[in-house]
């Protein structure tokens, strides 16, 4: 969205880093930034969500034996999986032959 310069728009920013998730609300008013407030959980962030979605992967194909080539290719798998879900819906990929589908 475009803010003109008499707007007044209030906005939440969540940023889930590699080790935290922090949380802002912004006041957008005539062009000026104001942060109204901020908080975080410095033990939940980026790094915890990729693991999640391995071990979701490793749940619906553990009869597949993966090697740690494997391992490694699934995590960046789920690390680009997770940031590209920053701009989508709805995820479809791939991994070993297995198709998966990740929603917001």
């Amino acid at each position: 969205d475009k803010l003109d310069s008499n707007d007044e728009k209030i906005q939440v920013i969540f940023d889930l880093g590699g080790g935290t998730f922090d949380v802002s609300v912004l006041r957008l008013s005539k062009g000026v930034f104001e942060v109204l407030a901020t908080g975080g959980h410095t033990a939940l962030g980026g790094d915890d969500i990729d693991r999640i979605i391995v071990k979701w992967i490793r749940e619906q194909i553990p009869h597949i034996v993966l090697s740690a080539s494997d391992q490694q290719t699934l995590l960046n798998l789920a690390r680009s999986s997770k940031e590209q879900l920053s701009n989508l819906d709805h995820l479809d990929f791939e991994f070993k032959n297995f198709n998966f589908s990740l929603n917001t």
